[in-house]
């Protein structure tokens, strides 16, 4: 009843589990610890069943202490390559294939002269990122919100916005056009928001098509615009 919708799913919050439940999650992903660093595993996680799964899928050497210490050390695990990468698939809006991720690697700077390094470089950040039906996405949206809020300290956030709203414009993305010109705080979005919002609305997005209007209507007010072209 009082669940946060996430995407238009409700989100629950769990409570911490217990030792045994923690082992049986273990168990159920065929590892087996010995009854100490079990304890060890249990202290360090305090039962966070996030913490846990993180645990089985990439597994950290010694525990940090809590859900927001794993993440980082995972993310200090990556070389300048592979963040940069996994900070474009963070942000990005739309679904991005090897083609896609060797293109915007490479739109500023020469770092890969062909797809099949770019592919190399994306297999070594397995199993952080995985494949789905031909794009990359990350292991947990949890992780991608972590890479987002670093990004956004160092200040990079409309970096990567600018970025990837240029390489929808030349695709011809509308709808990712708009949203990252906006996130960018870029002006040319005001050339992406009405088309955007338009086939926003047909594919069902209300909350995007609002957004984009709305700001649409911002400008228009702002240039005094709003009369004339009403």
């Amino acid at each position: 009843e009082n669940a946060v919708l996430f995407q238009g799913v409700p989100k629950f919050r769990l409570p911490p589990l217990s030792l045994e439940e923690v082992e049986k999650f273990l168990e159920l992903r065929k590892i087996k610890l010995p009854p100490g660093e079990l304890q060890r595993l249990y202290s360090a996680s305090e039962g966070n069943p996030l913490y846990i799964y993180y645990f089985t899928q990439n597994q950290v050497s010694p525990l940090p202490e809590g859900l927001y210490d794993y993440q980082d050390s995972l993310w200090q695990q990556l070389s300048s390559i592979q963040k940069e990468i996994m900070n474009l698939l963070a942000h990005s809006f739309s679904n991005l294939n090897l083609s896609d991720l060797h293109a915007l690697l490479n739109s500023e700077l020469l770092i890969t002269k062909m797809p099949m390094e770019t592919k190399q470089i994306l297999d070594s950040i397995v199993p952080l990122i995985r494949q789905s039906e031909g794009h990359y996405e990350f292991f947990h949206m949890h992780f991608r919100d972590h890479v987002c809020r670093i990004s956004e300290m160092d200040g990079l956030h409309e970096k990567y916005h600018k970025m990837l709203a240029e390489y929808a414009a030349n695709r011809k993305w509308t709808v990712a056009a708009a949203f990252h010109y906006l996130k960018a705080n870029d002006p040319r979005m005001r050339e992406y928001l009405k088309e955007g919002a338009t086939t926003a609305m047909l594919r069902g997005e209300w909350l995007l098509a609002e957004t984009f209007l709305k700001n649409e209507i911002s400008f228009l007010k702002d240039n005094e615009d709003f009369h004339n072209e009403a």
